[in-house]
């Protein structure tokens, strides 16, 4: 029996203390966050934490861990007491927002910003060498989003983003549908996008009007631009990992939806 600590519960492990603590973490404890890669300690595949130190778990016995803190990619977690705790605990994590179907949005709780996991910050630590090259990628990819969506400018009435964004990084790509052209709505383009094996999202809806500001006495009507841009703002795929041709796909799909729904 050796007894070890994992994402900080002890646990008493009944195997040879020559096992591999990767088989350990996977098949005793079914953490299979730890992946099998070369099982040489190579690839990295199977890294977990051992006393804060990185180490690779396919070549590390059992036995050498034994009293010692493993932290595994899972990480911890919230144990509430009912579903509607869970719920209201998932609220206040990010912004208070709940979503429904393609593109619906309430907020009814001030709700704060805490998302970011262990794993995704040191993503991005590992990302930051990088930036200047994704920040060019991204301004080559909008750039042609721009050329490829400007017919549909002219022809509909769909609205692009500023061509000089001045010192933005284009984190994201907007257009906002012409809805007074459309006979369908967002929700609608949306699905058919996501039929083409496209995605799209929704971020900057209009904040008055979620229940938590309608409670403070905001109503529909005080700033109709940002309703207008709420009801029809959609968020196209932009990512350094896109093609050219990834892109001219995505401008094909919306274009044909946005031709196909025009209004007589």
């Amino acid at each position: 029996m050796v007894t070890l600590n994992v994402n900080g519960t002890q646990q008493n492990i009944d195997a040879d203390p020559d096992t591999p603590l990767l088989w350990v973490l996977r098949d005793h404890l079914s953490l299979t966050g730890t992946k099998y890669g070369c099982g040489m300690a190579l690839c990295g595949a199977c890294t977990v934490h051992v006393d804060g130190v990185a180490v690779r778990s396919c070549v590390l016995p059992l036995q050498a861990v034994a009293g010692k803190n493993v932290t595994t990619i899972e990480g911890g977690c919230l144990v509430l007491n009912t579903e509607a705790e869970a719920q209201t605990a998932e609220r206040y994590r990010l912004q208070g927002v709940v979503r429904s179907g393609h593109d619906g949005m309430e907020v009814e709780v001030l709700g704060g910003k805490y998302n970011l996991t262990d794993v995704a910050a040191r993503v991005g630590l590992g990302q930051l060498p990088h930036l200047e090259t994704f920040n060019r990628q991204r301004r080559e990819l909008a750039g042609l989003y721009l050329q490829r969506l400007a017919p549909l400018v002219r022809e509909m009435g769909l609205r692009l983003p500023p061509a000089d964004n001045g010192s933005g990084n284009w984190h994201m790509f907007q257009v906002v549908l012409p809805e007074e052209r459309l006979s369908i709505k967002r929700a609608e383009v949306m699905a058919r996008l996501q039929a083409a094996g496209i995605g799209s999202g929704v971020h900057y809806p209009a904040i008055h009007l979620f229940a938590l500001y309608r409670k403070l006495g905001w109503k529909p009507g005080d700033f109709p631009q940002a309703e207008y841009a709420g009801r029809n703002i959609l968020t196209l795929p932009l990512f350094p990992g896109m093609s050219a041709e990834d892109v001219l796909r995505v401008c094909a799909a919306l274009q044909a939806i946005l031709q196909d729904n025009a209004r007589p």
